[in-house]
């Protein structure tokens, strides 16, 4: 591998740490107007982000390296990081306003691209 086996958890580590604290800080910035339980529902996503946040960290501070396992939690990942892909593209086409918190949907197709090609890269790698 070109990069060091642990950068697509680097990161991700970066990219969720902002979304995740985005996502339960302010839910209402996420989805406007939403109901209390939609707020909740919007804080507990970010929680989850924060979680596998931790589960990166695990992966770049241990020592044995991108073994079978963080091979596995790195395809993972890379499922996980197309569904971003598809809320991008899914506002894209419905016209969505192209700026926002973090750069809108064009930035958010283009980061979360990346990571799918990245995680799914370190998971086939020998």
């Amino acid at each position: 591998m070109l990069l060091p086996p642990t950068t697509p958890f680097i990161l991700h580590i970066i990219i969720e740490t902002l979304a995740g604290f985005s996502f339960t800080l302010a839910p209402r910035v996420q989805l406007p107007n939403a109901s209390a339980p939609g707020q909740l529902l919007v804080q507990s996503y970010g929680g989850t982000l924060l979680s596998t946040v931790l589960v990166s960290l695990i992966f770049v501070i241990r020592p044995e390296g991108l073994d079978a396992t963080a091979k596995m939690v790195a395809a993972a990942f890379a499922f996980g990081h197309t569904w971003p892909c598809h809320r991008a593209l899914s506002r894209i086409r419905r016209g969505d306003a192209l700026g926002g918190i973090f750069g809108g949907p064009v930035v958010h197709l283009s980061v979360h691209t990346l990571m799918v090609g990245l995680f799914a890269y370190a998971a086939m790698t020998d």
